[in-house]
């Protein structure tokens, strides 16, 4: 997960867009065997993905579709869209050790979250940045967000996570957002105290140069929303990317 999500949220949340999300055959390669597998790739999008409710959990469409995860059956290697060729000769090497000893391929996963904890174990033998794992649990939880028990356990590995980020992550539009992030795993874990400890701090109003008005009221129009009442029917109720 690179990231370009958080340049392409700053500039797009003070537009609107009422176009759908499209995608279009294409092909990529894979790094480990040189193998070409089809796979979709972005067509169309708008900046209405920014509104839908994985919002809550700092995490966007694309990364919310199974049709981000490229995966080559054959040899099991698996990776968002975007780092999906984008690997260091090293972590190729770390892969293709694990893949060897662990891949079946006649029982590939299958399923959207089949492939997503795939996607976990082969990602733990490539370098990734500080984000990934919070963006990660972020997403599970999102995903499981109509199943209470597994998505708290993906929120308190991901809340550990974000709190570890905090203490040495320098102001920006992503820190600020995920102080949110915190404060909603939080008050959802029964952690009422610690909630508004998040959501008060002065660090999370605290921005870099970069993060513009419109970037600021976004994050407030999300707290804001956590907080009303018809929030609950909304998030766990609703279905929202493709």
């Amino acid at each position: 997960m690179k990231p370009v999500f958080e340049m392409i949220l700053l500039l797009a949340v003070a537009l609107h867009s009422a176009h759908a999300t499209t995608w279009f055959d294409d092909e990529a390669t894979d790094p480990i065997t040189g193998e070409s597998i089809t796979v979709q790739s972005i067509g169309s999008y708008g900046s209405y993905i920014y509104e839908w409710d994985s919002k809550f959990d700092a995490v966007y469409w694309p990364l919310t579709t199974e049709s981000f995860i490229y995966f080559n059956t054959n040899s099991g290697y698996i990776a968002f869209g975007a780092d999906f060729e984008e690997i260091s000769t090293n972590d190729i090497q770390q892969v293709k050790a694990f893949l060897d000893q662990n891949y079946d391929p006649a029982h590939p996963p299958k399923s959207h979250i089949e492939k997503l904890q795939w996607l976990e174990q082969v990602y733990s033998h490539r370098k990734t940045d500080d984000t990934f794992e919070i963006r990660y649990y972020g997403l599970m939880s999102y995903l499981h967000r109509q199943d209470k028990e597994t998505a708290n356990t993906y929120r308190k590995i991901a809340l550990e996570k974000i709190r570890v980020y905090l203490k040495t992550a320098k102001p920006s539009f992503y820190r600020s957002q995920l102080y949110g992030v915190a404060g909603f795993y939080s008050k959802l874990l029964g952690q009422n105290d610690d909630a508004e400890l998040f959501w008060s701090s002065p660090e999370r109003l605290n921005f870099d140069d970069e993060t513009t008005e419109a970037a600021k009221a976004y994050l407030d129009r999300i707290l804001n929303s956590i907080q009303s009442d018809q929030f609950q029917a909304g998030y766990f109720g609703l279905k929202q990317g493709n």
